[in-house]
């Protein structure tokens, strides 16, 4: 499912662009640090909802540094920014932790043998 921003009629979209990735490069490794010991025990849905909810907090506080360095940005679309921020830090972790899973799924594998 991909992400769609549809920041509408404004200007400078890449700037919207550069702002999201701004706050996601920032809240993600915050976000793994909380949650890269549990995650790897999970299936991908609990991961997922797990990675959610202790991501909330992080991306509130880098939206907040968000806002304060754009002023200009409306409720809008510091909304919309927040939305996508959630989702790609959500998505990129949960391949982490998937990934990752597989690799120690695989180590375990081959010292079985």
């Amino acid at each position: 499912m991909a992400f769609n921003l549809s920041f509408g009629p404004f200007r400078n979209e890449s700037r919207l662009v550069s702002v999201v990735d701004r706050v996601s490069a920032r809240a993600q490794n915050a976000v793994w640090q909380r949650v890269r010991d549990r995650v790897l025990n999970m299936g991908v849905h609990e991961a997922r909802g797990y990675i959610r909810a202790r991501a909330a907090l992080v991306i509130e506080r880098e939206m907040a540094i968000a806002a304060g360095e754009e002023p200009t940005l409306s409720a809008s679309h510091l909304s919309e920014i927040n939305d996508a921020v959630r989702h790609r830090v959500v998505r990129r972790l949960l391949f982490e932790s998937i990934r990752r899973h597989d690799s120690i799924r695989e180590r375990r594998r081959r010292l079985a043998a």
